[in-house]
């Protein structure tokens, strides 16, 4: 299960991250799932799960910092799919996270 932009959960529901943390104690050890949580705020989410005061402090079995694709990258690609431009680069970077 995928929950992208993670803390918009808790506008809906204040408790989520408690009862999220009661559900994942209850059943992690013999659910099958993959619970993978997303969020665009690295210091939201660092907050969220490495913070003593929070309650899903030491859920999180790894973590991953992704950074935006290289410019030298995305034009590499859009040349060999044959769609190299100017104006494809930019969209591109800046779809990708770019600044």
């Amino acid at each position: 299960m995928i929950l992208d932009e993670f803390q918009d959960l808790a506008r809906v529901n204040p408790a989520i991250f408690s009862e999220l943390q009661h559900l994942w104690d209850q059943y992690r050890g013999r659910c099958k799932l993959h619970l993978i949580c997303c969020d665009s705020l690295c210091l939201l989410m660092t907050r969220l799960f490495q913070n003593s005061k929070e309650p899903l402090l030491g859920r999180a079995d790894h973590r991953i910092n992704l950074q935006p694709l290289k410019p030298a990258y995305i034009a590499a690609l859009l040349k060999d799919t044959g769609r190299f431009s100017a104006e494809n680069l930019l969209t591109w970077y800046t779809f990708s996270g770019g600044a």
